[in-house]
């Protein structure tokens, strides 16, 4: 618990591919709960950034679909949902609202686990799976936007590849899929414990 409760912010560092398109990507997390991606496409010299205060607004800056926007519905849950997974762990989890229910004890891909659902103060549920050994996430599932179709669709985060940073095991890979079929591969090549970042960096730009 010592190395956990040392962690305030990371910063993760990592590429993946969209559309046959490689990407670099920064993911920056905060505790409590807040978390920013910011996604370069070089083939479109264009950034895209995706947000969430740690309180009660998403928000994404995208020059292609009409510049800097508050996000709702599922969508805005996908990005909450990062936020709560701080170093690949469930913490902070009442001073963001979060309800966890025990649900049962199952078996995924021959492994043991324990599943959890976690309810937000929208109402908005994810369902977590927890390597029963290690109690490291191996799985969570979502109701979230297929990025391709903009229609709601139930995204699943594979969690695997995990290594120490600073005492603590942390995902260097993020398997998604939509609807049950592979979408896309975060690929995180370095993860920075305890970065200064400002909450500022977090929060929807005002103008």
């Amino acid at each position: 618990m010592q190395a956990i409760d040392a962690l305030e912010t990371l910063h993760y560092v990592g590429m993946t591919e969209m559309m046959g398109t490689e990407i670099s990507l920064d993911m920056y997390q905060k505790r409590p709960g807040k978390m920013r991606m910011d996604i370069y496409v070089p083939s479109a010299d264009m950034e895209i950034t995706q947000a969430f205060d740690g309180d009660s607004t998403a928000w994404m800056m995208n020059p292609a679909a009409g510049g800097t926007q508050k996000i709702e519905g599922p969508q805005a849950a996908s990005f909450r949902q990062r936020g709560l997974q701080f170093a690949s762990l469930l913490l902070d989890l009442d001073a963001q609202g979060v309800s966890a229910t025990f649900v049962a004890d199952t078996t995924l891909d021959e492994q043991p686990m324990h599943h959890l659902a976690l309810m937000t103060a929208d109402s908005s549920i994810t369902d977590v799976f927890l390597d029963a050994e290690t109690y490291l996430i191996y799985k969570t599932v979502a109701e979230g936007v297929n990025p391709m179709s903009g229609e709601p669709a139930v995204q699943e985060t594979q969690y695997i590849d995990y290594r120490p940073v600073n005492g603590v095991q942390i995902a260097h890979v993020n398997k998604i899929y939509i609807n049950g079929l592979f979408f896309q591969e975060l690929i995180f090549e370095d993860v920075k414990p305890n970065p200064d970042l400002d909450d500022s960096m977090f929060a929807y730009p005002d103008n």
